[in-house]
């Protein structure tokens, strides 16, 4: 499931990492810019696509994106489940993980206990936990 997503495509919920580099540091502030991904190859663009300042002594963000958000590419990760993860499908199903570490990457799961397949994580959201007495 590791891959290059656009933020308005992504769920409540979804690990990610956003491509950034660090522009200029004082001893008061960090410039971060957001740097533009291509979708298919994970090229990184150079042209970055905001520039934002943290003032370290303040906590406080100035900055822009100089282009759409939601098109910005995040690195989505896949999330360790564990048995009892309660996980909600895009159509607002929520059902219970009972196998978990399944599939090459360890990332899919399933709905029945013992199972040898299960399915990808994409498209689900963890949101809560239940463990059977």
């Amino acid at each position: 499931m590791p891959r290059w997503a656009q933020l308005q495509d992504l769920a409540p919920g979804a690990r990610l990492y956003l491509p950034v580099q660090i522009a200029s540091m004082t001893a008061t502030s960090i410039t971060i810019t957001v740097l533009a991904v291509n979708l298919t190859t994970g090229q990184v663009n150079p042209a970055p696509a905001g520039t934002f300042t943290i003032n370290l002594q303040t906590s406080q963000v100035t900055g822009q994106w100089s282009s759409d958000p939601g098109g910005q590419p995040a690195w989505v990760q896949a999330e360790p489940l564990a048995v009892g993860d309660l996980l909600q499908g895009a159509d607002g199903a929520v059902v219970r993980a009972a196998t978990v570490g399944l599939g090459a990457d360890g990332t899919h799961w399933s709905p029945y206990p013992g199972a040898t397949t299960g399915q990808s994580q994409e498209g689900w959201t963890v949101v809560g936990h239940l463990d059977f007495p």
